[in-house]
């Protein structure tokens, strides 16, 4: 069972919901949501706010040791651990006292004494505690002070950058809007509007745009009745666009950017995310990788739909796109291995109950020194457009004995790099 897991499981079992767990420990819904997951773990604050509403140890909660019930007490009695360590702290007191004292070990003493040392080292800690609430106090003015100034910093240079691109700029007023898209196609087009500041009855204007280095050029476009330039352009959606325009007066030319586009087509498409079991995963044989492998893991890969999501609507004209076929494969070196079968829910699975299963079939496959692994996700969206995630890729490492993240690798998730036959 992972740390979310653990997390998921105390939580139901207190009967709180991801929203009442985040108000107790003072973070949002969609922190105990990536703890839960497996995405991010809790800072060590949270950790030990958790233990104490779990009652549990870190370790524990952690599964680094056996979960165990902790002992507790009431303000005004000590626990049998807290006993025995004053016991020996007490009796190592009185070692220490010349043998002529003679002491008597006198049992209301030695509690009177432990009592003493006990509360002693609890003012001490009270006061550690206070010092360091202090420093978090300063620290976190610091950082506001610090805050503060980098934000003025940066609306002076915002202001002074708007100062100098309107007394640069070749245009009293220029807007731009996307009109309309055609994403079974990678189109969309654009509307434009300019009003140069200096105008004649030659004036006449064009529109360029680079679409990816790709210069394409519209026009000429006359002026309405107010010298105001306007129409539309179409052009393939892709994810760096940069619209400008350009005044041609008596052959001569002047060129003033409207917009730069950026992230179009990626926005676009539904969100995939996929991930599976395989990192730190143990071999069955050196470099054999086998399903089922003797720990079961990486044959079973689990999908959140959370992470599937639709596609941002570009245009009023066509609604987002969204995910409509999706298959799970093993790929080796990019090609394809084998395709998974989708399953039910797991019977021994704790977490949310909308994720999605898939199993990889009976396998052996032998693998070399150089061979990456990864999962992959090949998905294709209402418009027919493909789209292909993979996971973290793992090789064989220590002699073939594990599979492991490489230490740097290049996400590659253009499909026209694998093979799926």
């Amino acid at each position: 069972m992972t740390t979310g897991q653990r997390i998921a499981l105390k939580r139901k079992e207190l009967g709180l919901s991801q929203e009442a767990l985040g108000e107790k420990l003072g973070v949002s819904r969609q922190a105990i949501y990536k703890w839960e997951s497996d995405t991010a773990l809790p800072e060590i604050e949270k950790l030990i706010a958790l233990s104490r509403l779990f009652g549990i140890s870190i370790g524990a909660l952690l599964g680094v040791e056996e979960e165990s019930t902790c002992e507790t007490a009431s303000a005004d009695e000590l626990t049998e651990a807290q006993l025995k360590m004053v016991e020996e702290i007490t009796q190592r007191y009185i070692d220490a006292i010349p043998k002529t004292a003679a002491p008597k070990r006198h049992p209301v003493l030695r509690f009177l004494l432990a009592a003493a040392i006990l509360f002693a080292g609890w003012k001490l800690y009270e006061k550690l505690d206070n010092v360091e609430q202090q420093y978090r106090n300063l620290s976190n003015q610091v950082q506001y002070v610090q805050r503060d100034v980098e934000n003025s910093i940066s609306g002076i240079t915002s202001r002074v950058e708007n100062i100098l691109e309107a007394q640069n700029s070749l245009t009293a007023d220029r807007d731009t809007a996307i009109v309309s898209t055609d994403l079974r196609n990678d189109g969309i087009t654009f509307s434009f509007r300019a009003v140069p500041k200096t105008f004649t009855a030659d004036t006449i204007a064009y529109i360029e745009v680079n679409n990816l280095g790709v210069i394409e050029t519209f026009g000429p476009f006359s002026p309405e009745g107010n010298q105001t330039f306007t129409g539309e352009v179409t052009t393939t959606l892709s994810d760096h666009i940069i619209l400008s325009v350009v005044f041609e007066d008596n052959g001569v030319r002047q060129t003033q950017i409207l917009k730069e586009y950026t992230d179009l087509r990626f926005s676009s498409l539904p969100t995939l995310w996929v991930r599976d079991d395989f990192w730190h995963m143990d071999l069955n044989e050196p470099y054999v990788l086998e399903f089922p492998s003797k720990f079961n893991e990486g044959q079973i890969v689990n999908l959140n739909p959370s992470m599937l999501d639709v596609g941002k609507q570009l245009a009023e004209n066509e609604p987002s796109a969204e995910i409509k076929e999706m298959r799970v494969g093993l790929f080796l070196n990019k090609k394809l291995v084998a395709w998974a079968d989708p399953i039910p829910v797991p019977e021994n699975y704790i977490g949310f109950d909308d994720h999605l299963f898939f199993r990889f079939p009976d396998l052996r496959l032998e693998l070399k020194e150089d061979d990456i692994l990864c999962t992959g996700v090949l998905a294709t969206d209402t418009y027919g457009r493909i789209l292909f995630d993979q996971s973290t890729p793992v090789y064989p490492a220590e002699e073939g004995a594990i599979l492991l993240h490489p230490e740097s690798y290049q996400q590659d998730n253009d499909p026209a790099n694998y093979t799926f036959n």
